[in-house]
């Protein structure tokens, strides 16, 4: 019996340390994945905030250029008209161009951010739901375990008889 009783135990605190362990597992890796996500959060909020600082550069060297070509024209004695406020037209939309790629391009890096900030935290979830079902099917391989040595212990011995073999319950 005292044989028994040690495997019992052992089997006991085995299932029971695989199922913590299983759980203990998925938790630092929720945590892990949860991280990586703030991570990204804070990559997308830094796309936005640079793409804004170069947006506001590029207004300002936008509205240099245009009073250096006034300056410019206007000393030459050239009338703000026809090719000379074309170029500075010119100048503008090409300016207003590199800007709205410049936000654009800022999107797409805040979209892919954003997008693996939730892939991260849905990873996190999945890991956290993975331990407690390792967990819980530890448990229940332990659970089988011990109901497999309580019914060998209650198995039927072979007795003898003169003309049949029967077993004792």
């Amino acid at each position: 019996m005292g044989l028994e009783a040690a495997v019992l135990g052992m089997t006991v605190i085995s299932g029971i340390m695989q199922a913590m362990g299983s759980i203990q597992k998925g938790s630092s890796m929720q945590r892990a994945e949860e991280y990586n996500a703030t991570v990204a959060r804070q990559q997308a909020a830094a796309i936005r905030t640079s793409a804004d600082l170069d947006i506001y550069r590029q207004k300002r060297e936008a509205r240099a250029m245009k009073s250096k070509q006034e300056a410019l024209y206007s000393k030459a004695g050239v009338q703000l008209s026809g090719s000379p406020l074309e170029v500075m037209v010119d100048t503008a939309a090409n300016y207003n161009l590199d800007q709205m790629i410049t936000d654009y391009n800022a999107k797409v890096g805040i979209s892919r951010a954003e997008n693996e900030a939730q892939y991260d935290t849905y990873l996190g979830q999945t890991y956290a739901n993975e331990g407690l079902a390792k967990a819980g099917r530890t448990l229940l391989a332990t659970g089988s375990s011990i109901a497999m040595l309580g019914a060998s212990k209650k198995a039927p011995a072979n007795t003898k008889s003169t003309k049949f073999q029967t077993w004792e319950v």
